[in-house]
């Protein structure tokens, strides 16, 4: 029986998604802090609660990766689930504070404010389909793991002491 390699690219991958995703809620609460007026009494329950449980279903993924990490086959799987996921949460974001500083300088506030609802729609969009669309290859990733390994079809037909060997 051959012993599979460890596969560990799920596990670091997401482990940096979420140092990336609460550095962005740090920086986001630290600059909603420096807005005149704001007090996060005011900030919905409901950003606290998706944003909760985003994480926590990551560290779930986290935990599951570093569960199954030698049951792992196809590591095909695993690169098509977390890296969309890194497209979205990490680079997605990146992008957008790119814009939004090149947008506030060069155009009017409502340029400025058009381009942000756009912004504010395309990432909504891809939530809805980056994040169910990876997240069915994760699905598969932990599916095809438990599924029996093919053992290799013998072309000679055993001998007449082959029973007694062991």
């Amino acid at each position: 029986m051959t012993r599979i390699k460890r596969s560990l690219l799920g596990f670091w991958v997401l482990i940096a998604i979420v140092v990336f995703h609460l550095l962005f809620l740090y920086i986001t609460c630290r600059n909603l802090r420096n807005i005149q007026g704001f007090s996060f009494d005011r900030l919905p329950l409901r950003f606290l609660i998706v944003e909760f449980i985003v994480v926590a279903i990551l560290v779930a993924e986290i935990i599951t990766y570093w569960s199954y990490r030698y049951k792992i086959r196809n590591k095909w799987w695993v690169r098509l689930h977390v890296w969309p996921l890194v497209s979205f949460m990490v680079l997605f974001p990146l992008l957008v504070l790119f814009f939004n500083f090149s947008m506030a300088r060069h155009y009017s506030p409502g340029g400025y404010g058009s381009f942000s609802e756009f912004l504010l729609k395309l990432r909504v969009y891809l939530f809805w389909t980056v994040i169910p669309v990876s997240h069915i290859f994760f699905i598969v990733t932990i599916v095809q793991s438990f599924r029996p390994v093919k053992q290799p079809v013998s072309d000679e037909a055993p001998g007449l002491l082959d029973e007694f060997i062991n």
